[in-house]
């Protein structure tokens, strides 16, 4: 907080790591895709750009010492969170002498919303890239989202239900992917928005075939909802996955952390498995019908340019 250093060597050293890692970054096919999905999605909006050498050229170190002083100057606005093994009449006289000892200049401060917004309807795009015979395929869905305990554990829960479904369609019946990746991002500030992605890889000559198996299994979750095998599944994963988070430093250092910038009450952690308890085949299908809206996706392929010689 209080000396920071102007390392001039350090600078020097970082943006010629930066330098190579872009470099051998651009030679990668994927590189182009990501960089698709990141300015698509957010409208191409500047805070968003992709990472590029002019960025890179860009950097000076005055300006970002300088702005690392002013975000810095102020440890009054600062919450600190302590987890481990420890007595509080242990790490008292250690706060006392580094923590009460920072300046404080009593200043109050927030977030702003930078205008960060995916696009509206539904949107594909295709990327042309690389010369291997592979593909790979990414579909994020978006949109509003009422921030309640409820609703978060709906959304994560309906992740874990149709990772379990794709796998088994995509995978095992199909045997057109080695693995599919969905993850559920449901966001508070700076506004309440979600966004759920379904991401896998497979032959180029696959892609609609797969993509089109992907949205029947949607379907079927809106329609039908998850037959009780995949709601006591998911179940028994998070109750076993959270008896062991608990144990971890790790867990309660994010959780804590979590519960403190959104204003949750922290003892809502020890009543986690009661939430569970609650999860049915209902609470998927209105799930599916709230957060996987056919009217509102952004579909990214990933295509070889050319045949392989």
């Amino acid at each position: 907080f209080t000396a920071p250093r102007e390392d001039s060597v350090a600078f020097l050293s970082y943006k010629a790591k930066m330098r190579g890692a872009l470099e051998n970054r651009n030679a990668r096919p994927e590189a182009a895709f990501d960089d698709t999905i990141l300015v698509t999605m957010s409208q191409h909006n500047p805070r968003r750009r992709p990472f590029t050498m002019p960025m890179l050229d860009e950097m000076n170190l005055k300006k970002s010492f300088a702005f690392y002083r002013e975000r810095f100057a102020d440890a009054g606005e600062f919450t600190f969170i302590f987890v481990g093994s420890f007595k509080e009449n242990e790490i008292e006289p250690l706060i006392l002498t580094y923590l009460a000892t920072l300046p404080s200049l009593h200043k109050h401060e927030t977030w702003r919303d930078l205008g960060i917004e995916p696009p509206d309807g539904v949107v594909a795009k295709t990327v042309m890239r690389g010369i291997e015979p592979k593909a790979q395929v990414r579909i994020t869905f978006s949109g509003p989202f009422t921030w309640t305990r409820e609703n978060r554990h709906s959304i994560t829960a309906l992740a874990s239900v149709l990772r379990i479904k794709l796998r088994e369609a995509l995978r095992e019946e199909k045997g057109g992917t080695y693995g599919v990746s969905v993850g559920p991002s449901p966001m508070h500030y700076p506004r309440e928005e979600y966004r759920f992605t379904v991401a896998f890889g497979c032959a180029p000559d696959r892609v609609d075939e797969l993509v089109k198996a992907t949205f029947e299994q949607i379907d079927s979750l809106k329609n039908f909802g998850a037959a009780e095998t995949y709601i006591t599944k998911v179940k028994e994963t998070e109750w076993r996955e959270r008896e062991v988070s608990l144990k971890e430093n790790g867990f309660w250092l994010s959780a804590l952390e979590f519960c403190l910038s959104n204003n949750i009450d922290p003892n809502q952690i020890l009543t986690y498995n009661e939430l569970v308890a609650g999860l049915n085949s209902d609470v998927i299908k209105d799930a599916a019908r709230t957060y996987l809206n056919m009217d509102h996706y952004a579909k990214f392929i990933l295509l070889p340019s050319q045949k392989q010689q």
